[in-house]
């Protein structure tokens, strides 16, 4: 006979089944934008929230504890306040602002994600069809492409600063992002290296997104664009080339292709 002190703990099973509550306390308080009304100190009652967004107490009671017990939010004397950690990354604005990735995440992803069984038995995509599309930003909703390239430069941004720590460039001076989306590399990068100049290269209106993240940097006498296709020729007269997040789109003869 067995024990249940023999029996493996079925806690992990209950973490992992149970994982999209804690994503989907995060995205509903996104997408109801607590964090950014919280923002530079600002404190709110369970009593406060429920007015501010009308909402009945109990839900509003029922976000603010999941917030807390997830770290983004702080209680103390009845009121509510972002962490460092909801302050630097979810509020609106702010320069390490993570939401983009939260708000695809929940929009694009989740859906998705809910079909995987179904993707894996057709071997498909499920967001979109290849049988009418070449990719899966074809025909796709303005309004979400906006939201997939703010995600990735939510993304982008805090590898780039790893990277940044990682990689020594100081002896580099002019940086080619090859296939570079919204520049979100290129203007980390050059924050940290002062000397250092960059070309965001991509398709032309992917550019076009890359130029005003780069002039809301303040960037635009270091860092410029050039549009094009990164199978075609690449700008020259850059000594270090940047490709990221852009290999695993592709099978192996177009990335030996584009590595030469």
């Amino acid at each position: 006979m067995v024990t249940t002190q023999e029996l493996p703990s079925a806690v992990p099973l209950m973490a992992l089944s149970t994982g999209f509550w804690a994503f989907k306390t995060l995205a509903a308080a996104h997408e109801l934008d607590l964090f950014s009304r919280l923002a530079s100190g600002a404190a709110i009652t369970v009593a406060g929230l429920a007015e501010a967004l009308g909402l009945h107490q109990r839900p509003a009671e029922m976000l603010l504890t999941g917030c807390a017990a997830l770290g983004l939010l702080e209680k103390t004397d009845g009121r509510y306040r972002n962490t460092p950690l909801s302050e630097t990354y979810l509020v609106k604005g702010k320069p390490y602002y993570f939401g983009g990735f939260v708000q695809m995440a929940d929009k694009r992803l989740y859906a998705g994600w809910g079909r995987l069984a179904e993707a894996l038995r057709t071997n498909r995509p499920t967001t979109w069809d290849p049988a009418v599309q070449s990719s899966m930003f074809e025909g796709e909703d303005p309004t979400m492409l906006a939201l997939f390239w703010e995600a990735m430069h939510s993304l982008s941004t805090m590898t780039a600063r790893k990277l940044g720590e990682a990689v020594d460039l100081s002896h580099f001076r002019r940086l080619l992002d090859i296939g570079g989306g919204s520049g979100a590399y290129d203007i980390e990068l050059c924050k940290q290296y002062g000397a250092l100049r960059a070309t965001v290269f991509d398709l032309p209106h992917v550019a076009a997104i890359a130029a005003g993240k780069i002039a809301e940097a303040g960037l635009t006498d270091r860092i410029e664009t050039a549009d094009g296709n990164f199978f075609e020729q690449l700008p020259g007269d850059h000594d270090v080339h940047l490709l990221s997040m852009i290999m695993h789109d592709w099978d192996e003869a177009k990335n030996r292709a584009l590595l030469r």
